[in-house]
């Protein structure tokens, strides 16, 4: 699977938008807004990455009501340097981040959100707060 830098953004308002396009830019880091009716697509197929097919089933439902981002063809480092950087620039936190896998490569946009949701109840359950700049 070949993968260049790629962050997948969902309901971001514009404002919030730019200042991560400005981030990006600087570290030649394509941003990808992903549209309601693509949220029915492959993670994979939605980051371009090669030989992930494209499926033609459009999304019919709501918007998912949260901001989410999915961080694809990038290192550890590369990630922790990004959101320091989004950080520094005071930009409000996105609770939902993902870092795209094997294991959720094919999930559409929809299935990680519910994942992520799952995993945001479980740690607020067990007493702790959502870490602002580490995607899960």
């Amino acid at each position: 699977m070949k993968s260049q830098k790629t962050i997948l953004i969902y309901e971001m308002k514009k404002e919030k938008e730019e200042k991560v396009l400005t981030i990006c830019r600087k570290r030649q880091i394509t941003v990808r807004k992903v549209q309601l009716l693509e949220y029915a697509q492959s993670l994979g197929s939605l980051a371009r990455i090669s030989k992930i097919p494209q499926n033609r089933t459009k999304d019919s439902g709501t918007l998912l009501g949260e901001e989410m981002m999915v961080f694809s063809g990038m290192d550890t480092n590369e990630i922790d340097s990004f959101l320091n950087d989004y950080k520094n620039m005071g930009i409000s936190p996105v609770e939902l981040k993902a870092v795209l896998t094997p294991y959720n490569i094919f999930w559409n946009s929809r299935q990680l959100y519910e994942e992520l949701q799952k995993e945001k109840n479980r740690f607020h359950q067990a007493g702790h707060t959502v870490l602002e700049n580490k995607p899960v």
